[in-house]
């Protein structure tokens, strides 16, 4: 990945996420934005059988072509429980910063509506997210990378630690989770909120490929689940 494997539009080398972001912004992008998209496509490559990584294998199990089986992965990921959850999270601290919200009084909104706080807490993880962790020590031991959008920083960074502060959410096992930051990685790389969910399947795409062919492999058995009716 660190070697140039092509040339961009405008005619000079440079390696693949430097090209990618060229590509998509018609221009060269500086070495921090290659660095952080870099970091978040490699963070988010793989995570175990999850709801799309699951999809892609029961699909590869009938046969079908790894095109037809990442689709399948997509569709999957595109829900709102699942993938589609980063896109929110980046929805949601573009309200908070456009609208001047007062962080703790839009927790207390939320939990007196009994409404979810997005980017926090997982269905595996009941403590803190390993992955939600790394992404929190760039944004502390790197701060000066991110100077350009330290607004939408400390956000994320107040909601983290208004919550952390409050017993109803510790109790439920809720901490913060790799979408609270992912959206912080991509924007420092030069893009908005509702591209999240595409760039974190963009991501996961080379997770599932490796799962798919690892399927196709083993000679897996086609995928055929048992009913238990009660």
């Amino acid at each position: 990945m660190s070697e140039p494997v092509f040339k961009t539009f405008f005619g000079t080398k440079h390696r693949f996420f430097a090209s990618f972001l060229a590509t998509c912004f018609g221009q060269q992008c500086d070495d921090v934005a290659e660095e952080m998209l870099n970091k978040f496509l490699i963070l988010h490559a793989e995570h175990g059988l999850n709801c799309s990584t699951a999809t892609v294998r029961a699909v590869a199990s009938s046969g079908a072509d790894p095109f037809n089986a990442v689709a399948a992965g997509i569709c999957a990921f595109s829900g709102p429980l699942h993938g589609g959850a980063s896109g929110a999270v980046g929805l949601m601290i573009d309200d908070i910063h456009d609208n001047s919200k007062n962080i703790s009084t839009f927790i207390d909104e939320l939990v007196e509506r009994k409404q979810r706080l997005m980017g926090f807490g997982h269905r595996i993880y009941k403590q803190p997210d390993p992955r939600a962790s790394y992404m929190s020590d760039i944004l502390i031991k790197q701060k000066a990378k991110f100077d350009v959008i330290s607004s939408y920083v400390n956000i994320s960074q107040e909601l983290a630690s208004e919550v952390s502060k409050r017993p109803y959410f510790s109790q439920r096992g809720l901490y913060p989770n790799p979408d609270l930051f992912n959206g912080l990685l991509l924007r420092r790389a030069g893009f908005k909120s509702h591209m999240n969910t595409a760039l974190l399947c963009f991501s996961r795409a080379a997770g599932w490929l490796a799962h798919y062919y690892d399927s196709i492999d083993s000679k897996a058995p086609i995928l055929r689940p048992q009913e238990l009716y009660l």
